[in-house]
């Protein structure tokens, strides 16, 4: 089921309907010259999850935690199984407090399963506006590169 371009298990936006908003957004940060950020999300479970039976149920609690953390104006979205922020008027700097702020309270709030306790860990690649793409395709494609290039990530407790 679709809510108005959103996905019907973390009520983030679709990737259509995403790109289409930070495109917008990306315009305006143009127009204006303000930041803009966009965050790469990957997670995942300890202990591992090796056959993902526990995929949608953990999208669903990290979506909701992070509907909690983020502003108003700051875009969701699904792609697949990772989620992306799009963060209008935020640089490189608050972004990275934004996405360490994300982690630590992935990782702080307990998610069970069928009565199983995991800890959700996961990383964040970040892109900034205009210095790592003009575009909404290349500002996605650089925060998902730099999930593996300079992420920030979990630290284990």
């Amino acid at each position: 089921m679709e809510f108005g371009g959103r996905d019907s298990l973390t009520k983030f936006y679709k990737e259509k309907q995403f790109t289409k908003m930070i495109t917008d957004e990306i315009t305006r940060a143009k127009r204006y010259g303000r930041s803009f950020s966009m965050m790469f999300i990957e997670t995942e479970t300890e202990p591992a999850d090796p056959k993902n039976l526990l995929r949608y149920p953990m999208l669903r609690h990290c979506s909701k935690v992070i509907r909690e953390l983020i502003r108003k104006v700051d875009i969701p979205g699904r792609m697949g199984d990772k989620l992306i922020l799009g963060l209008p008027e935020l640089g490189n700097d608050s972004a990275k407090k934004m996405a360490e702020r994300i982690l630590g309270e992935l990782g702080n709030v307990e998610f069970t399963n069928d009565g199983l306790a995991l800890r959700i860990m996961g990383k964040i690649g970040i892109a900034v506006y205009p210095e790592s793409g003009e575009s909404a395709e290349l500002l996605i494609k650089a925060a998902e590169k730099a999930l593996g290039d300079h992420p920030v990530q979990s630290q284990g407790k």
